[in-house]
Parts: structure tokens; sequence; C-alpha cells
């Protein structure tokens, strides 16, 4: 008897679902119900079928779904693509076993986005305009919403879906309505091994798609493979960049959103104001941050590529606000009767060199005290200084991984002061004594910027906890001090 989930049909299928996290607990749960046979395996989960891939009868598998923890390199992988057993990434899935929408007729469409940073935002803004008109659209993916589950769905108007490169890897038939890279820069090479295996994976969201592909002009690697990129029959190629558009463009002139790309005329449509932006987008000058700036130019275009009015952009623009720890304001102080306040600004989910980089960037030139530091995970920092030098007024740098990050200050930064915390404490906390630290320096009109450039896992149980405990020691000092 067929067993069809979606428009794929899994009799005589034995299916291997190796690890045991949202994505695979979700999958596992999907082909129960429609009594396909599953055996699972995750090394570190008591309730799995086997704890190590040596256990695995390959003889009796014939698809695997794969979670994205799992490089492409490691052994077990490389023996089932010996064996050529297919695998499937969750995305490749759900893409294959979605519902048929009861409105629609057919599968709910899907807006893809990618990107080294800010596909989270990204995704999300795009899911905020398409509420803001009244539609049903999670954002689902790599947010921390279970893809699987909203593919099972069948009133979805449209999946926002956030697209990590692991994922994309072991993705091969999706085809997106809309798909949406944001930028790309030196990030897993590790799973990857390389550059070049990282942009392919990355570039693997254009395959194919409908409506659209939106790509960040200013980055010469995405735009580059943007073009290049094979599409269907009607898709549009649309660029957005952070200054005034070309023709086939949306950008930015004049503190407004320009339309160049769906709007004929040669000055194009004004859409909206920066101004008009929620305010937790912007920093202490009222000015958006500029890497927010992108993701709003890319969920804009998105959302005028399906029909959605101006009147709905803007509404969703104005009560936006990003997730915690992405340049979450915490607080502030007047340390001078008449001057400007002092911030305290969390980005502890800037884990690497480019998200750093696109926060730093965001404050006026000698206005940083910047806190930096954790697991370096092999990464150098000697660019990231030296592009910005000119914003970082003093460091306080935390972590157990320091030499990375000390070698990078000592050539880029020159007498910039530096103070590194001790990993030792008695009398407060690691973060107590960082923001201590950072107030040595802290002058009217500066900004306190936890934006790590690394991973959180050697003093911290993860990046929010990280945050959190930088959100109480910053507050903590503000009362103590007014």
């Amino acid at each position: 008897m067929d067993k069809y989930i979606g428009r794929y049909n899994f009799n005589d299928k034995n299916v291997l679902v190796a690890g045991l996290g949202l994505s695979g607990t979700q999958v596992v749960r999907v082909l129960q119900e429609h009594d396909v046979p599953v055996i699972t395996v995750d090394e570190k989960k008591d309730n799995a079928d086997y704890q190590s891939f040596k256990d695995i009868n390959w003889d009796l598998i014939n698809l695997i779904i794969i979670s994205p923890v799992f490089s492409p390199y490691e052994p077990w992988v490389q023996e089932a693509l010996k064996r050529h057993i297919p695998i499937w990434s969750e995305i490749e899935f759900a893409w294959r076993t979605q519902a048929t929408n009861t409105i629609l007729g057919k599968e709910s469409p899907w807006i893809g986005i990618t990107g080294t940073n800010g596909k989270t935002t990204t995704t999300k803004m795009i899911a905020a305009l398409f509420h803001a008109a009244h539609k049903k659209a999670p954002a689902v993916g790599n947010t921390g919403v279970s893809l699987t589950n909203a593919a099972q769905e069948q009133d979805n108007d449209v999946l926002c879906v956030e697209l990590s490169s692991f994922e994309l890897h072991f993705t091969n038939t999706m085809n997106l309505d809309i798909a949406v890279w944001m930028n790309v820069d030196q990030d897993h090479l590790d799973w990857h091994h390389g550059f070049d295996n990282y942009c392919y994976d990355k570039s693997k969201i254009f395959n194919n798609a409908q409506k659209a592909i939106i790509y960040n002009n200013d980055d010469p690697t995405v735009a580059a493979l943007a073009q290049t990129a094979v599409v269907g029959p009607h898709c549009q190629k649309i660029g957005f960049t952070l200054h005034n558009p070309e023709t086939g463009m949306i950008g930015i002139h004049d503190g407004w959103v320009i339309d160049k790309a769906l709007d004929s005329s040669p000055e194009g449509r004004k859409l909206i104001a920066l101004a008009d932006f929620n305010n937790a987008l912007k920093n202490n000058q009222g000015d958006v941050y500029p890497h927010l700036q992108s993701d709003a130019l890319a969920a804009i275009t998105a959302g005028l590529v399906y029909g959605l009015s101006i009147d709905n952009i803007k509404q969703a623009l104005s009560a936006f606000h990003t997730d915690r720890h992405r340049l979450e304001f915490v607080t502030e102080v007047t340390l001078s009767p008449g001057e400007p306040t002092l911030r305290f600004i969390d980005d502890s989910k800037a884990t690497n060199a480019h998200a750093t980089k696109a926060s730093l960037m965001s404050f006026p030139d000698h206005s940083v005290i910047w806190i930096a530091g954790g697991l370096a995970k092999g990464a150098h920092f000697e660019e990231l200084l030296h592009d910005c030098k000119a914003k970082i007024k003093a460091v306080v740098l935390i972590g157990k991984d320091k030499t990375a990050f000390l070698d990078a200050i000592h050539q880029e930064l020159g007498t910039i002061p530096c103070i590194s915390i001790d990993d030792n404490h008695i009398e407060h906390s690691l973060m107590e004594d960082t923001v201590n630290n950072a107030m040595r320096f802290g002058k009217p009109g500066d900004t306190v910027l936890l934006a790590p450039a690394a991973a959180s896992m050697d003093q911290f149980k993860n990046m929010g906890d990280r945050g959190d405990q930088f959100v109480d020691a910053a507050r903590a000092w503000v009362q103590q001090h007014e």
C-alpha cells in the first residue's frame, strides 16, 4: 500500500533519522503518524534507538534525514554516500511532504532567507509584513520554530523559512517562490571545508526560484552569484543597496526607501521614511542601524513582490523590534547633567566577526567600549579591528580563548586601552567585573557594547545566558550610580 506524505511516497522506505533535536523529533513524529518505519540515532539521547552510528545496519536503510549538526565529512555520512543512500535535510523533508493548502488547492508557497548574518531578523521581519496584512505567515526553520510542523498545516498563506548553509547542503529539490540572500562572509568553514563550498551551499537557495531572487548588491560575492543563478522563467532578480539604487534595485536615498525595481519611473517610488521605523531599530543618534536597514530592504522587497500594500509595510516596520540579544537596548545612565546619556547595548548574538563588524559600525567614532571574547572557533580578528578601529574607544576582553583577540588588538588597535578580565571571580561575577571595568572609560554619549565576535559556551550556558548576565550587570551598575 502506498504511504504518501504530501507528494512523496514512502512505501518500502526504512528511514534513519540522525539527530533528535527539534527538527529530528518532529520528522520522527510525522513519519510515525503515517506508519513509515523509522530508526533513530543520537549519541546524546537515551530515547534514540541507537547511540552510535557504528551500530547501524546500513543494508536496512534506504533514506536518511540528517540534523544540521552533522558535517558531510563525518565518517558515517561518507559511508552512506558511498552506498548511494539519499540524505535529506529537514528542509528537503518538509518540502517533499508538505500538506496541500485547503484554500489554494496546492502547497503553501515558501519565502526562503539565508545569509551569514541577519537571516533571523529578516525572516521575522517578512513574517511581520504579512501579519500586518492579516496573512498567516509563520517564521520557521532555523528560527527555532519547527518547519516540519508548519509544512503539515493546511492554512498558511506563505511560509517564511530561515535556511542555514548546513540545511541547504542536503537540500536539492526545493524551488522557492522568493529566495533572499542577505550576505556572506567567512564562517562555518570547518563544517564546509572552505569558503567556496560554503558559498556554493548558500547559493542553492536561488535554484529554480519562481517569483524573485532578492540579493544584497552591496556584497560582491552575493551579487555575482545572483547574476549567474539559474531561476524560473518568470523570476525577477532584484538587488538591494544601502545607497541610491540603480534601475532594477531597491535602496535608500535622502532618508527614504526608494523602489526602482517594481516602479518604472526614473526617479523611483518613495516607500517609507527611515524615521518611521520603530525606535528600537535605531541608535542613540536616532539613525536606523545600517544592517537593520539591509534587513528591512530585503523584507520590503519580498512584501512588494507579493503585492502587500505600503500601508501594511509601514505598519509592520513601525512596530517591529529585533529578537533578544540582537542590538538590544538594555539601559542608559546620565553621567553629567545636560549631557547625552551613556547606553548599554546587548548584541550577544554577534558570535562572529561579520556580525560584530555590523554592530560596531553602527556607532559614532571613538564612542564604543567594546566587550569581546569567548570561543574564537579558529577565527582571526585583524580585519575586523582594522575596519572598525575608528569606532572603538576601549576593549574589555572576556573568554578563555583570548590569544586570537589579543594578537589582533596589539596589531590593529595600537594604544587603545584593553583590559583582560581574569577567569577567576571571587567577589563579583564575570559580568559584574566586566561592566565595572568598562565603565572606567565611560563618558557621556558613549556605548558599552557586548558584541563578542565569539561563541559563548566557554563561560556561559549559551549566547542568551551571556546576554542575560550582561543585562543584569548593566542594570545593577546603573541603579548603583544614579
